[in-house]
């Protein structure tokens, strides 16, 4: 144990080069709080606007459709028609559905990640290192109807593809 504490003074004596001058001046750049770009290239935090519009558009038009389907009255199905004999002769009768009683209430709505895999280490267009995942989801959503108990469940798989531009130094 001496001749590691004979080090560790001798370790303890030394002291760190100061930074250069560029590093210092790339160092204030990046902790800016108003910078959005380190060294002309985009931070990974910040979204940017070609992503953020769809996203504003696409929760407009959900709420939009949302506010539409649950403020309007139901629309009318046709009932089918059933024939009867009367005296021998077909007469058409209308079968009347009452839309009330057949309304599904969405109950639930899952997300659920069934695997991820990681793809490799790829280069984008500005040569950066990049990390591609592939992520298997499976969405799962369940109706059910309060007036006779009866229930709809619908699972859709999906997959998405996340790239994560890595941090080089």
């Amino acid at each position: 144990m001496d001749d590691f504490s004979d080090i560790e003074q001798e370790l303890r004596k030394l002291n760190p080069a100061p930074p250069s001058a560029a590093l210092q001046a790339r160092l204030e750049r990046e902790l800016e709080p108003n910078s959005r770009q380190i060294n002309g290239q985009k931070r990974l935090g910040a979204l940017p606007l070609h992503w953020v519009a769809p996203l504003a558009v696409a929760a407009v038009l959900t709420l939009a459709a949302y506010l539409n389907f649950s403020q309007s009255p139901p629309a009318a199905v046709p009932a089918p028609p059933t024939f009867a004999l009367n005296n021998g002769k077909p007469t058409a009768t209308a079968v009347v559905v009452d839309n009330e009683a057949s309304r599904f209430v969405p109950v639930t709505a899952r997300q659920m990640l069934i695997g991820a895999q990681e793809e490799g280490i790829y280069f984008d267009e500005e040569d950066m290192p990049t990390r591609r995942m592939r992520y298997q989801f499976v969405d799962s959503y369940l109706w059910e109807n309060p007036a006779d108990g009866s229930s709809l469940q619908v699972n859709m798989p999906r997959e998405e593809v996340l790239l994560v531009r890595l941090n080089t130094y």
